[in-house]
């Protein structure tokens, strides 16, 4: 209410000198760095500066947001996917061997044998947390055997 019954500020015009300088300051500061040092409120060098096009053709940023271009490869023979690991009784327990022969899966980094590990271990009706516990009491048994 209070601020209804002020009369309006006179907005000021810049000259073109502080136009330049303001201009000038923001490509090695921050707006309202700009702000501080030229007395200017930061609208008025927000505005400034949009209205100048000054950040609208950025050429790094551009570069750095655009992808790189397709490379083909060097030839066109088929990729021969990443061998099955063997499965083997590693621990004795069933489930755990399975657990970690998908683990292994995973570590090929091959897609498709990934997908297929993923399907695996949905067939796997042991929870992780009893596995997870299984595998810590074989593996001090194993520890103590030494």
């Amino acid at each position: 209410m209070i601020d209804a019954l002020q009369p309006p500020v006179a907005k000021t015009r810049l000259s073109p000198e502080q136009r330049a300088q303001v201009l000038e300051l923001r490509r090695t500061h921050s707006a309202g760095e700009v702000s501080r040092i030229t007395d200017l409120p930061l609208g008025t060098v927000k505005a400034l500066v949009s209205r100048a096009g000054a950040t609208r053709d950025n050429t790094a940023a551009r570069a750095f947001f655009t992808l790189p271009p397709l490379a083909l490869p060097d030839t066109t023979a088929v990729t021969i996917p990443a061998p099955l690991p063997e499965q083997r009784s590693v621990t004795g327990d069933k489930d755990v061997d399975a657990m970690l022969w998908l683990r292994e899966v995973v570590a090929t980094g091959d897609g498709d044998l990934i997908a297929k590990a993923l399907q695996a271990a949905e067939r796997i009706k042991t929870p992780a947390k009893e596995l997870e516990r299984r595998y810590g009491v074989l593996v001090k048994f194993f520890r103590t055997q030494r």
